[in-house]
């Protein structure tokens, strides 16, 4: 599970400008990016690759702001795939579980920030919860996979004759793409709760 270090964002208590700089960054990002690049696209049949997460597959507590700007770029891939198509142009994208970066250490300090930075109530409410999520986050950030494994999801997308429309990389990934599609919500909160120790 890629939870909670990828976003040092509070869930449903997110301030504002979290959750607009994780959607400006994550999707409005892609979609500029994409618009500049189309016209090169479309006259060379080129490929078009995002870089998605597990957390855009099934959403974790405290991570809201994270979770909904990679499951609006699954949306977008998606539409881009349809909509590219005349154009011969290929659209994937990557949908890495838990990797070895840098990130888990500069959320784990972002989290530290707002923390300190929470009113005494959100303390009073979340504080045992969220001491639990960095705990799990803490041993996730030592058995993550070496980033060279999404390098190689990222080489097969642009070089292979059929690619793959989603590449899941790691078999965090893969079980949380299982948990998403086959069990029943609150089945699927409950053991959430229970991997991350929630109170």
């Amino acid at each position: 599970m890629g939870l909670a270090a990828n976003s040092p964002a509070r869930g449903a208590h997110s301030p504002f400008p979290a959750l607009r700089n994780q959607l400006e960054v994550n999707v409005m990002g892609a979609v500029a990016v994409t618009q500049a690049f189309l016209p090169l696209l479309r006259k060379a049949q080129g490929r078009l690759i995002n870089i998605g997460s597990d957390s855009g597959l099934l959403s974790q507590p405290f991570v809201g702001a994270y979770c909904a700007s990679k499951f609006a770029l699954e949306a977008l891939t998606d539409a881009w795939r349809q909509e590219l198509r005349p154009w011969g142009i290929q659209v994937s994208i990557i949908e890495p579980g838990n990797i070895q970066t840098p990130i888990w250490e500069k959320s784990s300090a972002a989290a530290q920030q707002l923390l300190e930075g929470m009113p005494r109530r959100a303390h009073e409410l979340y504080g045992p919860a969220i001491e639990a999520v960095r705990k799990a986050t803490a041993k996730l950030a030592a058995s993550g996979i070496p980033p060279a494994a999404v390098a190689r999801a990222v080489i097969h997308a642009l070089t292979a004759k059929r690619p793959k429309t989603r590449y899941r990389v790691g078999m965090d990934a893969t079980l949380i793409a299982l948990l998403a599609r086959y069990v029943p919500d609150r089945l699927r909160d409950t053991l959430v709760a229970r991997f991350l120790g929630l109170p």
